[in-house]
């Protein structure tokens, strides 16, 4: 059901099927089909349709109100799981002497692992002669 919340949505911010159509990358004809088979579904005529082109009626423009709130919550999800993804590729590496990976650099590493569980860590104890 996104995907024809989107096409709503980009049919009232157009005012037109055929930019509409243009801009979400199909034809005219499958968003028309798209919007009827959404009003079908929810029982509601969603836009006023003329030669100067299509207009969200009363009810359409509560169900837009709706559709914007899953929309953004949609986008924000996909952020969130992006983040996500960027954190499974993080690795940190340390070259450190061996007071600092024998003291305090143990603890260290525990908590970042509770906090950033997805991020490694590889440590190298170095001499510093």
């Amino acid at each position: 059901m996104l995907r024809e919340l989107k096409c709503v949505a980009a049919l009232a911010r157009e005012k037109s099927y055929r930019r509409a159509a243009l801009s979400l990358g199909i034809s005219q004809s499958q968003l028309t089909r798209i919007v009827q088979s959404l009003e079908n579904e929810l029982g509601l005529t969603l836009f006023h349709r003329d030669r100067q082109g299509a207009a969200a009626t009363a009810e359409g423009a509560a169900v837009l109100t709706e559709a914007a709130a899953l929309l953004s919550a949609q986008a924000l999800f996909l952020g969130r799981v992006e983040a996500i993804r960027s954190l499974k590729s993080q690795q940190i590496r340390l070259g450190v002497g061996a007071v600092v990976a024998q003291t305090w650099l143990p603890l260290a590493i525990a908590r970042l692992a509770q906090k950033h569980p997805a991020i490694s860590v590889s440590v190298r104890e170095a001499d510093w002669w």
